[in-house]
C-alpha cells in the first residue's frame, strides 16, 4: 500500500476518464491493482456511476456486461483495495473461469485498444489467441525500451496467431 500512497492518476488515466464520460468507452480492462483509473472517473463526475470487477466471484455475481450502463472497470490482476491481487506466474495463467469468459466476450465483441500492456501472462494471452479477429479491430500500442525485445518477441508471436 505505501508503494501506492499519493499516487494520482496521469495523463492517459485521465484522457480515458474523459472517453468515459462522452460514451466512447464503457469498458476499462486493467492488469493494474492499483486505484488511479477509479481516481480519474471520480474526478471527471463519474462516481458511483461505474462498478469494479477484480475477482472470479465478482464476475459470476454481476449483471452481464451488456448491461453496463456507463462504465465497468475490469482488473484481471486484482485489487489491491480489496486484498487480492495476482501477481505470480502460477497465478497469472488463468483468470477464473467467469472473468475468462466475461474478458473473452468484451474482447470478441468489442474494438480494443491495448495501451501498455506487454502480453507477459497467460491468462490474458489465452483470450487474445481465441479472439475471432475478423469481426472487430484491435490497435496494441507499445513503448519500445529496455524491453523492446520482449514486447516485440511477445506482440510477434500473438500477432502470428
Amino acid at each position: 500500500n505505501s508503494f501506492f500512497e499519493g499516487k494520482e492518476p496521469g495523463e492517459v488515466h485521465k484522457l480515458i476518464a474523459k472517453l468515459v464520460k462522452i460514451g466512447v468507452f464503457r469498458f476499462v480492462v486493467t492488469t493494474n491493482f492499483d486505484n488511479l483509473i477509479e481516481k480519474a472517473l471520480d474526478e471527471e463526475g463519474l462516481k458511483d456511476r461505474y462498478s469494479v470487477i477484480s475477482t472470479d466471484d465478482q464476475a459470476k455475481h454481476s449483471d452481464s456486461w451488456d448491461k453496463v450502463e456507463t462504465c465497468r472497470i475490469y482488473k484481471l490482476h486484482g485489487d489491491k483495495d480489496q486484498g487480492l491481487i495476482r501477481n505470480t506466474i502460477a497465478e497469472l495463467d488463468n483468470l477464473g473461469e467467469h472473468l475468462k469468459r466475461d474478458f473473452q466476450e468484451l474482447i470478441d465483441r468489442h474494438g480494443v485498444i491495448v495501451i501498455g500492456y506487454r502480453g507477459a501472462d497467460a491468462g490474458v494471452m489465452k483470450c487474445f489467441e481465441n479472439r475471432e479477429f475478423m469481426k472487430y479491430p484491435i490497435f496494441w500500442q507499445y513503448r519500445l525500451e529496455a524491453n523492446e525485445r520482449v514486447c516485440r518477441a511477445n506482440f510477434e508471436a500473438w500477432h502470428a496467431k
